[in-house]
């Protein structure tokens, strides 16, 4: 696509660069406008001026990039192409659903984000079905020093009431184990709730879509969760091991959480103004790129800021 990449990275959020990029453009329409010999302007002069675009436009910060597909691209793992390395990239199943969401959450976006006021209104439920020991251990012994204040379960089966409580009285909902968690909450019954949580679905195939059938849509437990109006669901493609999803799982809410008062005491670290987004580069904490490309965000771009931003 060379030069046309660009069309695909979202929308430009630094107003200078912005200008500097519409600058050039214009000046070189002007240019070959007033050029009495336009066929004989070569082109060289072309590429050098797309090429100085294209540089000014890959040297601006983004906005998080929204990618809707038609059903049968919704397996691919489009966020492990390079155009997107790096940057903040949600799917949307279809544009009513994101438009659904974005008038569900409208209060709370702020300049193209969802802003979640309370990370540390956290919930998790870790190995309800008590036959991953190892996983569960490595889980408990970095999210609980770096989650405190959040609540939850390891090694316990949850009621379906228990479930409920996650996804609708908390900002944050963490799950690690088989699947998605539905044999406790079904599909149905999450539809039904108003599900406040950014919901972090980390087992094989939790966001996966199946095939109903040659009449009907696709459809997978992500659905379920966008229309009991979850903000943003973070979850596997396929079935993934349990050591590097738990790595990248990890890191993922080490490098999203706000610093944590002991961490800032011992690093002395500064709390950060600026909002802390999803970010799509951290897949690459995981050793194999199938489970790197396993995982994917649907719904809105999501951001933490802490009381004191």
């Amino acid at each position: 696509m060379k030069e046309w990449r660009c069309l695909l990275a979202g929308k430009l959020v630094n107003d200078e660069l912005t200008h500097k990029v519409e600058s050039a453009v214009k000046e070189r329409l002007l240019k070959t406008s007033q050029d009495k010999s336009v066929e004989d302007s070569t082109a060289g002069g072309d590429q050098v001026n797309y090429r100085r675009a294209s540089r000014l436009l890959f040297q601006a910060v983004l906005a998080a990039a929204k990618l809707t597909f038609f059903e049968q691209l919704e397996q691919f793992p489009w966020e492990m192409i390079s155009l997107l390395s790096g940057h903040p990239v949600v799917r949307a199943h279809s544009l009513h659903m994101l438009h659904s969401l974005f008038k569900v959450h409208e209060k709370d976006i702020k300049n193209g984000h969802v802003v979640s006021t309370n990370p540390e209104l956290g919930n998790y439920i870790v190995n309800p079905d008590q036959n991953l020991n190892s996983m569960e251990e490595r889980i408990k012994m970095s999210l609980v020093p770096r989650t405190p204040k959040w609540k939850g379960i390891f090694g316990v089966k949850p009621t379906s009431q228990q479930f409920k409580n996650a996804l609708k009285d908390y900002d944050i909902f963490f799950y690690s184990g088989h699947g998605c968690g539905t044999k406790y909450l079904v599909g149905e019954d999450i539809q039904k709730i108003q599900v406040q949580a950014a919901s972090l679905l980390f087992g094989c195939d939790s966001i996966g879509l199946m095939s109903l059938g040659r009449l009907v849509e696709n459809w997978g437990t992500a659905q379920s969760y966008l229309i009991g109006c979850s903000p943003c669901i973070v979850g596997t493609l396929w079935a993934v091991t349990d050591q590097d999803t738990d790595r990248l799982a990890l890191n993922m809410l080490h490098h999203w959480l706000p610093p944590t008062e002991e961490m800032k005491k011992r690093m002395s670290l500064v709390e950060p103004k600026d909002k802390r987004p999803l970010r799509n580069d951290l897949r690459q904490e995981a050793r194999q790129f199938m489970t790197s490309a396993a995982f994917a965000a649907i719904g809105l771009p999501i951001k933490l800021h802490s009381e004191f931003d």
